[in-house]
């Protein structure tokens, strides 16, 4: 990777740490922290993603410098080569790829003079970086990751079996909401690996109305996308399934109301915060679907647990009455909850859902805790809407959309559903982010960020983001009468 200048955001107040924007011409800019701004850190050359380092691949090069070599072994020469005749069955070439549906196109290079990113972990991802076009106008971009899952016959041209539905997601609030215990100590209500302690209680919520970093992220990618959905849509009439997680976090509160950690009023505060939230991203796709003519389908597993009030004690009075609970009282009894709830997913609802989570809850699986807990049909959830959409379409390829950091949802589907579904292809489109977080605290994601909320405030992260896309598209369109490029955006910066 190439490394520019950096961008000094200012002192952490929490970290003693100098907190720095670092850009690289590829398309990327990440928050870092150091000690003193005079010093390079070795890993200055690379980019860090979802506990994955990632760096340029060139195909012409061996220079021991790039440290993620195509032609370091016979291995990566393999994954790589199996990568190119992907494309190729999807686009008709193995280094200038090019898709036109009306007046939507995308390009993208795979040549020896490109910029092809890897990761040094996983030997079978490699990123091209692609434009995005409208009547010939460039929009955007985005280094894309291809790969096909599922029927087994030949992958055909994306010009003669385009797609009909996408899917993606994304999550609510990042560390923009806390809850507050009975001692005035903050906890976390969004890391799904923070363990409320015993002996504590949530008596308050407190969430900030300003986006997260992360869900900025989140609706610039998606405007950012409306060409490739459109390019790559079966007569141009993209469906994009959506997984709004509200479902998600109301299992959550629910965990938490359970084992006691959640009071009567910080349960209806929280219920009240996901409701709004949520309400906000549907107002924010209904408005990019009207301006884009994007049909948007909201998609999850989990909507026969039937969590439908948007009154928190009217949703507590339903769940009694759904389920033939006593009373109020039996919802703070985890091992009863359970049962009722894994009954409900698997003899209620649609029968695409019912059949997914037959598939799930009977499949032997270590990464997951034998679904003893409320949790784990929540993560479970994120493959099983995936899986939904697979096999609810009535064409037999969708596409799903999502980031490297959301590799996990692809993952359990192949684990879980895949094989239930032979003669169902799902198109992976994996993208990498332009923000970047190298910080390891928070986990290498934006949505873990907190200390650096009020100084990212004070940066266009909409600039950004949407510059970023466009410099990763510069990688493609070379024209030198466009106003898109590494120096001019460090010059905007600047001034």
């Amino acid at each position: 990777m190439t490394q520019s200048n950096i961008i000094p955001l200012g002192v952490s107040p929490g970290r003693k740490m100098y907190a720095l924007l670092k850009l690289f011409k590829q398309g990327f800019f990440a928050l870092e922290e150091r000690k003193n701004l005079s010093l390079r850190d070795s890993s200055s050359d690379w980019i860090r993603c979802a506990h994955q380092s990632i760096g340029v691949c060139n195909r012409k090069t061996n220079d021991s410098t790039d440290r993620v070599l195509y032609m370091s072994s016979s291995s990566r020469r393999k994954y790589f080569k199996r990568s190119l005749n992907l494309m190729e069955s999807l686009m008709g070439s193995r280094d200038q790829f090019s898709l036109s549906n009306g007046e939507f196109r995308i390009s993208g290079k795979g040549d020896e003079g490109t910029d092809i990113l890897s990761s040094d972990q996983i030997k079978g991802e490699y990123y091209f970086p692609f434009a995005f076009y409208e009547n010939n106008e460039l929009k955007g971009g985005a280094y894309l990751n291809f790969k096909s899952i599922g029927d087994s016959k030949q992958v055909e041209h994306l010009s003669s079996k385009g797609i009909t539905e996408f899917h993606t997601g994304g999550c609510f609030f990042g560390s923009t909401m806390v809850g507050i215990d009975q001692f005035g100590k903050e906890h976390s209500l969004t890391n799904p690996h923070y363990q409320i302690p015993d002996n504590v209680t949530i008596v308050s919520i407190v969430a900030q109305p300003d986006l997260h970093p992360d869900e900025v992220l989140t609706r610039e990618s998606l405007k950012n996308f409306v060409v490739l959905l459109k390019c790559l849509a079966k007569d141009g009439q993209p469906i994009l399934n959506y997984h709004l997680p509200e479902d998600n976090y109301l299992l959550y509160a629910l965990n938490w109301y359970a084992h006691g950690a959640l009071s009567d009023n910080a349960f209806h505060e929280y219920v009240a915060h996901v409701r709004q939230r949520s309400a906000d991203m549907r107002t924010f796709l209904s408005e990019l679907a009207d301006a884009q003519g994007i049909t948007v389908v909201y998609r999850s597993s989990l909507e026969s647990l039937n969590f439908r009030s948007y009154d928190s004690h009217r949703f507590l009075a339903e769940l009694v009455s759904d389920y033939g609970l006593s009373g109020v009282s039996d919802l703070t009894l985890p091992d009863k909850l359970l049962p009722l709830f894994k009954d409900r997913l698997l003899f209620c609802g649609s029968s695409e859902a019912k059949t997914l989570w037959h598939e799930a809850l009977n499949t032997e699986c270590e990464s997951i805790k034998h679904f003893n807990s409320l949790l784990d049909l929540n993560y479970i959830d994120y493959s099983a809407s995936l899986a939904l959409s697979v096999v609810s379409s009535e064409d037999s390829r969708v596409c799903s959309l999502l980031p490297l950091q959301e590799a996990p949802v692809v993952h359990f589907y192949k684990k879980l559903f895949a094989n239930s579904l032979p003669n169902k292809e799902l198109l992976y489109i994996q993208w990498l982010p332009p923000f970047l977080v190298h910080i390891e605290d928070f986990q290498e994601r934006a949505f873990y960020i907190s200390d650096y909320l009020d100084l990212l405030s004070e940066v266009s992260l909409t600039f950004f983001i949407r510059e970023c896309f466009m410099l990763t598209a510069s990688q493609v369109d070379l024209r030198s009468d466009l106003n898109v490029n590494y120096e001019s955006f460090l010059k905007s910066i600047i001034a």
